[in-house]
């Protein structure tokens, strides 16, 4: 599955940035004590469990400005609690991109995510699968929130639209 996604945090810093949801601007909300392993930021056009939009690391050799949209094919799920809320971590690498990584260092993901603040734990490691049916979900809750044109439509068209999204990815 590809999906767009924004870079928040470049690969290697001690800065978690944030965009404003408000004013677009990006924001710097904390110096963490360990430096983010790959590039993270969120999945475009989706709403998780805690309110944000679906949060994805994307691996590559190299750190991506922030702000930058980038195509993104997953790979897998992290799923986690941020002080018992869901905050599940999606993984892709950039789409095309010939130079990516493409062993996943699990080890320094979850060490990053279970230190860069309190009350964060890793559950589990999942697969493409769940990773997908993370991202619908996400992107089903998103259009019940904010598309008006959706909110009208029942929830039997709603379905329709996610199955003919799922069929243009290639599920």
């Amino acid at each position: 599955m590809i999906v767009e996604a924004i870079v928040e945090i470049p690969k290697g810093s001690y800065y978690k940035y944030e965009i404003d949801k408000k004013t677009g601007e990006l924001v710097l909300d904390r110096v963490v004590n360990y430096p983010v392993p790959f590039n993270y930021g969120y999945v475009v056009d989706t709403l998780s469990e805690d309110g944000d939009p679906l949060d994805v690391f994307i691996l590559s050799s190299d750190p991506i400005p922030p702000k930058t949209r980038v195509k993104v094919k997953l790979h897998s799920v992290f799923l986690c609690k941020d002080n018992g809320d869901l905050d599940h971590k999606l993984i892709g690498t950039i789409e095309g991109d010939i130079h990516a990584v493409t062993t996943l260092d699990e080890v320094s993901i979850k060490y990053y995510l279970e230190n860069y603040k309190r009350g964060f734990t890793v559950n589990s490691h999942e697969q493409l699968n769940k990773a997908v049916g993370t991202t619908w979900a996400a992107q089903k809750a998103y259009l019940l929130a904010y598309s008006s044109k959706v909110r009208r439509k029942s929830t039997k068209s709603l379905e329709q639209s996610l199955i003919d999204a799922k069929k243009k990815q290639g599920w």
